[in-house]
């Protein structure tokens, strides 16, 4: 249930593993029947559902940063503000894990109102 919760919390992952759901049994299907027109048509999106998919990891970098995140607020009942991450599916894991314990955090990355 994590890694479902971490691919729904980052946006790339999110967006990439529904372009591969709808996308791949449909370039699957019109390359084994060798309908050209709509392989073209369906084989774009698949890609690119792929890419966004394999960029972020396929959610395993937001997953790790996740549990990590939970870990470092069990034990000290806060996260540091060093305990910051500079890429982006790692930062959302840290959010995710920062709202589920009910600790309010910049999301990704934006500086706090002084």
């Amino acid at each position: 249930m994590d890694y479902l919760k971490c691919i729904r919390a980052n946006r790339c992952s999110l967006v990439g593993f529904v372009l591969l759901a709808i996308f791949l049994p449909s370039t699957i299907t019109a390359g084994i029947f060798r309908h050209w027109w709509l392989y073209d048509l369906v084989c774009p999106p698949a890609i690119l559902g792929f890419a966004l998919f394999a960029v972020t990891g396929f959610g395993m970098v937001t997953l790790g940063a996740y549990r990590r995140t939970k870990k470092h607020i069990a034990r000290f009942g806060r996260i540091d503000e060093r305990f910051e991450f500079i890429a982006y599916c790692s930062d959302c894991g840290r959010y995710l894990a920062a709202k589920e314990a009910g600790i309010e955090i910049p999301i990704h990355g934006e500086k706090e109102a002084q």
